[in-house]
């Protein structure tokens, strides 16, 4: 049984993402999970989620992480620093003071920019980085448009269930198999991959790390979201 709730929480973020407010309608089963109008069309949503690998579980001690992070943001605004939409996956931080989470903070933000100022920046470009102290695990960061502020976020999950690549082909065909059925109710039909911040399309590959999810299987467009940051991007045919 597919977890409604959890696919309507899904949906209204990515809803929101793209200043969808139309009244949504949940379909039966032989439908796409979600149709709405827009620009005069009736589009259909499939939702898949793809749980990707990782080698030890995400933390968080009360609310150490996100006043780290607090201080981070503000920081980095100052300093006026790339656009960056950043998750840190904290390490031991029980203890900090203070005047040591600042530091700390700044030491994040600050390694974020040295990043990016030593990479070639393209919008929504993922970088994943490692920090050489006890406090930080992982970092994961996105060079958005600069319209778009800073913006850092503290991981808050357990163990993450490894999906393998073949697991993750087998979710979108399940979807993809009913899409001439779909055609009957839409003009465009999306699929919706919910991943838990990394960009499925790693996963899915071939060319540049993008996979040619629309020619393959039929999908009008193809969107994943971050399911911590709640980050939608549409994933684009690449040839």
């Amino acid at each position: 049984m597919p977890n409604l709730s959890k696919e309507d929480r899904h949906f209204a973020l990515f809803r929101e993402s793209l200043d969808l407010d139309n009244k949504i309608e949940w379909t039966k089963s032989e439908s796409p999970d979600f149709l709405f109008p827009l620009d005069g069309k009736l589009v259909g949503l499939e939702h898949s989620e793809l749980f990707l690998e990782r080698d030890y579980p995400l933390q968080a001690t009360e609310s150490i992480e996100d006043d780290i992070l607090k201080f981070a943001q503000v920081y980095a605004n100052s300093k006026q620093y790339f656009n960056t939409r950043t998750k840190v996956i904290f390490g031991n931080v029980k203890g900090l003071r203070e005047k040591q989470r600042e530091l700390l903070a700044k030491k994040i933000a600050d390694t974020v920019q040295s990043k990016w100022l030593s990479s070639h920046r393209e919008e929504y470009k993922q970088l994943r980085f490692n920090m050489p102290i006890e406090e930080v695990k992982s970092i994961y960061t996105t060079f958005i448009p600069p319209n778009i502020g800073c913006h850092f976020v503290a991981a808050r999950a357990g163990w993450v269930k490894p999906t393998a690549t073949e697991e993750a082909y087998k979710a979108i065909e399940s979807k993809s198999k009913k899409l001439k059925k779909y055609r009957k109710n839409c003009d465009e039909v999306w699929l919706l991959l919910v991943a838990d911040g990394t960009n499925p399309s790693s996963l899915l590959g071939k060319t540049d790390g993008i996979e040619l999810v629309k020619s393959l299987h039929g999908f009008d467009k193809v969107y994943f979201m971050f399911y911590i940051t709640k980050y939608v991007q549409e994933i684009k045919t690449v040839y």
